[in-house]
């Protein structure tokens, strides 16, 4: 009895469904549609439908629902089935005279009469922009840098530029801009109204949720005059046609197609639905690859995400959701996002890299408002701003009891100014009993135009040592939070309590990082009448500081904001007169002093100094000798050998071949 039906290339939705592949009569075979077989798997006892290997260019979303509780969608063993939210294009032409590849696209045919994004063998194209990326510096290159706001300006909707900062006589019909607020916070992708060319201003069409002044990094796009560089893209709606700059001498168009679906997977009130091993995206330039509201036990296993603005996203009263052995690669703003009132998500064994590719305060983990979430076993690369971000933030739900635990994260908070791998905020006051062990984090860095919270304002960019960077940043307040067994190296800074209580930071190794291990900071900028800083405890904790300027602990607040003890601190700076810090000033050589003068002031009575003895420092290998002096302080191995992705799984393979 089948078992199974099947969608192919080559199918007929007259066809049963239930062949693999057309019969030599050509009389059965698979199906030719989703739609088809969902109807089948609604009305029949079979559940499940194989994906034969190709492109499926869909017109439309595959819209799950309460009938389809119990189905399983799934890729066909050893194939790779493409589900494409856009088409290709033909029809092209070239223009020898400017170098640009032309194709006709009716502006009627696309979603608002809008072409939202361009790929080249599944990689995005870049809409036509000033000044030019610079592949070669994809963080500080490409942008200028605002002027000072004159009196009177609405700095919301409204920003100065330099002269020759803007091609003259750019037109402002269909123009946008990529801008960063005043602080380095907020990066906006916005429409232009208009360009007063008298005052150098540019205003756009709404206001944004915060200010534009000195120093704004910004560029400008989608304008056929900027169709200068490798590889950029335009399109003409009025003509009907889009533009390629070709972005090699080997230019193929037949491999160019453009996104124009916003969704390719939802579901509503859906139960018990399985999405396997399909590759997804190539869509709308503003799309969400899966969206799932008001669902339970979803599970979405070993596929891939790619070329969409959002991965997953899961909203309303969505819980015991799986998100396992996924790959989200080369997404605009996001990887998952889970949003207030969803529940007891497991997010394991994913591989999210080159996160926040046009928002880029992009974050591939966010769950603000979201509870009793696992996120564990995953390998973050090249995050634009959170590796994972949440708890509850302005607008959100209070969030409690989630476990990040054993993650890989590798180059995060890659453009904004003030951020970092793991953010946990907590505006609500809540103790949130969240727990974040045994993960390891590297390469936490900072780029901006504005140091820290004292706005001192420049026009190119700053040192990222100069700015706001943690690889845990418990930040507004965030409390109840148990930071343990994490390896936190050659990073920015370590751990942030931002006005926090009653979180435990214990069993750590900061190493080789350029800032402060652990920060404490009672002032707020929010000014919440939540519960004042109290009772954070750093102890057990290993701190080898190999730089200068590595310090050991920053407190800013009331001495009841931290205890310290049984620490121990190492490397070339553990003999410095600046490795620890105190306002107001507690020590007896002031606001800052050594471990002599912090013991003296009632800190760390128990701590020593010392080697740690790591087993290779210079090759990344933190774990500890058997006669490491933490040990005898109460330290307890780190099992570092089960962080990142699964050694030797189906998964750990199946991500590295599809990279």
């Amino acid at each position: 009895m089948a078992s199974t039906y099947y969608v192919a290339l080559n199918g007929r939705d007259t066809w049963s469904g239930l062949l693999a592949a057309p019969n030599t009569a050509g009389t059965d075979g698979p199906l030719a549609t989703f739609g088809a077989a969902q109807k089948k798997m609604q009305t029949t006892a079979i559940k499940s439908t194989y994906v034969r290997g190709g492109t499926y260019d869909l017109a439309s979303t595959l819209a799950l629902g309460s009938a389809d509780v119990g189905t399983t969608w799934q890729g066909y063993p050893g194939e790779t089935a493409v589900l494409r939210g856009g088409k290709a294009l033909t029809g092209w032409t070239l223009d020898t005279a400017s170098g640009l590849w032309s194709a006709p696209v009716a502006a009627a045919s696309l979603p608002g009469g809008k072409l939202g994004a361009l790929y080249l063998g599944g990689v995005a194209l870049t809409p036509a922009r000033y000044p030019n990326a610079v592949p070669t510096d994809p963080v500080k290159g490409g942008w200028r840098f605002a002027d000072t706001a004159t009196a009177g300006m609405n700095t919301k909707a409204q920003f100065r530029f330099k002269a020759g900062d803007i091609p003259a006589g750019l037109a402002a019909t269909g123009l946008k801009v990529n801008i960063w607020d005043y602080d380095g916070w907020q990066d906006y992708n916005a429409d232009v109204q208009g360009i007063d060319w008298s005052t150098n201003t540019v205003t756009l069409t709404t206001s944004q949720s915060s200010t534009f002044n000195t120093g704004s990094r910004y560029f400008v796009y989608n304008a056929k005059t900027l169709l200068d560089g490798p590889g950029e893209w335009y399109f003409d709606a009025a003509a009907g046609r889009v533009y390629v700059k070709a972005p090699t001498a080997g230019f193929d168009p037949s491999k160019v197609s453009m996104g124009t679906l916003g969704t390719i997977i939802s579901t509503y009130a859906a139960s018990n639905i399985t999405i396997r091993n399909l590759t997804l995206g190539e869509m709308s330039g503003l799309g969400t690859v899966m969206t799932l509201n008001n669902s339970t036990g979803i599970t979405v296993t070993g596929n891939v995400f790619r070329n969409a603005d959002m991965g997953l996203s899961a909203m309303g009263t969505t819980s015991n959701l799986s998100v396992f052995g996924n790959q989200f690669a080369s997404m605009g703003s996001g990887g998952v996002r889970l949003d207030q009132s969803t529940n007891a998500t497991t997010i394991n064994a994913n591989w999210f890299h080159d996160i926040g590719l046009r928002q880029l305060n992009g974050n591939a983990v966010w769950m603000a408002g979201s509870s009793n979430n696992i996120v564990g076993n995953n390998l973050f690369e090249r995050i634009a701003k959170f590796a994972i971000g949440g708890g509850s933030t302005t607008g959100t739900k209070a969030s409690y009891n989630n476990v990040i635990e054993y993650n890989r994260i590798d180059v995060s908070n890659m453009h904004a100014a003030d951020g970092g791998a793991i953010m946990i905020a907590g505006v609500k006051g809540e103790l949130a009993n969240d727990v974040i062990r045994y993960n390891e984090i590297s390469g936490t860095s900072a780029a901006g135009t504005v140091i820290g919270w004292n706005n001192t304002i420049n026009t190119s960019f700053f040192d990222p040592m100069k700015l706001t960077s943690f690889a845990i940043y418990l930040d507004d307040y965030a409390s109840g939070i148990t930071v343990t067994g994490n390896v936190l190296h050659d990073n920015l800074g370590g751990v942030l309590v931002h006005g926090g209580r009653q979180n435990t930071i214990t069993n750590n190794e900061f190493a080789n990082n350029r800032g402060d291990a652990f920060v404490g900071s009672e002032d707020v900028w929010m000014n919440l009448p939540l519960p004042d800083a109290r009772n954070n405890n750093f102890a057990t904790n290993i701190v080898y500081m190999s730089t200068a300027d590595h310090r050991a602990v920053n407190l800013s607040g009331v001495r009841a904001m931290i205890t310290s003890n049984k620490n121990l601190f190492g490397g070339a700076n553990v003999t410095g007169v600046d490795i620890f810090r105190a306002w107001p000033a507690l020590m007896s050589t002031g606001w800052k002093g050594g471990l002599t003068q912090w013991k003296a002031a009632g800190f760390d009575t128990a701590s020593t100094s010392g080697n740690p003895l790591f087993t290779n420092l210079a090759a990344g290998d933190f774990s500890l000798a058997p006669t490491s002096p933490a040990f005898a302080l109460g330290f307890t191995a780190i099992p570092t050998t089960l962080i990142g992705l699964p050694d030797g799984s189906r998964t750990q393979a199946t991500l590295a071949a599809v990279n």
